[in-house]
């Protein structure tokens, strides 16, 4: 099973929410696997929880099902800003 796999399955048994302690038990370089995870189609959250403690949430991936519904884009979700870059 990869990392990617790991943390998936992690998602899954923990109901779409783990902290960064959780995924360091995975991996060191979770950050980057949940980049990649991203990359790929998957919606995933982060919030800070206290000092150093930040929890991720999974809001949803791509899907082969016929009538799945698509999840919100980042822009949607508030994720990412929408306005443009100063020059």
């Amino acid at each position: 099973m990869t990392q990617k796999e790991k943390i998936l399955d992690l998602f899954r048994r923990r109901r779409g929410k783990v902290t960064n302690i959780e995924l360091n038990e995975i991996c060191f370089r979770y950050a980057a696997r949940i980049f990649e995870l991203r990359k790929e189609g998957h919606f995933i959250k982060r919030d800070h929880v206290k000092k150093s403690v930040y929890q991720y949430t999974y809001l949803g991936g791509p899907s082969s099902e016929p009538g799945a519904v698509e999840p919100l884009n980042g822009v949607q979700l508030g994720l990412i800003d929408n306005r443009p870059f100063d020059d």
